[in-house]
């Protein structure tokens, strides 16, 4: 499950050698072509004890897809612990601009963020859905500005700490 994951990372409850773990679980088992999944394998039957997501066919929304606004938080958690190779990749696999590269499959607008993208339990695995979802485009507005830019408001005041990808000579923001 990705969100207990990556919320241990980056809320400092974990021990390094645990956050390391952490991550290692995600990418082994959560990570994919179109971004990590919220969870995996989805679940293939109804389950009153779980709820809803169950209910979801299998690589849809919660139950097997990657969840943006999660996915978002994975890549987070990537900066958070230094990893700019890894968060900018894991970024742009469920990027809408990049994804939108591959119109066929994606089948969403490349200039709007999905809330997921079906999972490879899915007969379409790849297309995005639920676009025009405010919440996940803020998210994904957010962690690529104030994590892997690493511009970001702080008690204290601006930070800037990026976790750019190392081939990156430079960049700017305004």
């Amino acid at each position: 499950y990705l969100m207990t994951q990556v919320w241990g990372i980056f809320n400092d409850v974990s021990t390094e050698e645990r956050k390391i773990k952490s991550i290692k679980a995600v990418e082994k088992y959560l990570s994919g072509k179109y971004g990590p999944l919220l969870i995996a394998p989805g679940f293939t039957a109804p389950d009153e004890n779980i709820g809803y997501i169950t209910r979801y066919a299998p690589g849809t929304r919660e139950n097997g897809a990657v969840y943006t606004h999660a996915a978002c938080w994975a890549v987070k958690a990537e900066c958070y612990l230094g990893r700019g190779d890894k968060a900018y990749k894991m970024y742009a696999s469920f990027c809408p601009i990049k994804r939108g590269m591959e119109p066929d499959i994606y089948k969403g607008e490349p200039y709007v963020t999905p809330g997921n993208t079906n999972g490879p339990q899915a007969t379409d695995y790849g297309a995005g859905s639920w676009t025009w979802y405010t919440g996940s485009g803020a998210w994904l507005c957010r962690v690529s500005t104030n994590w892997i830019l690493g511009v970001r408001p702080t008690y204290e005041g601006l930070l800037i700490d990026p976790c750019i990808p190392k081939k990156w000579k430079e960049f700017s923001i305004k």
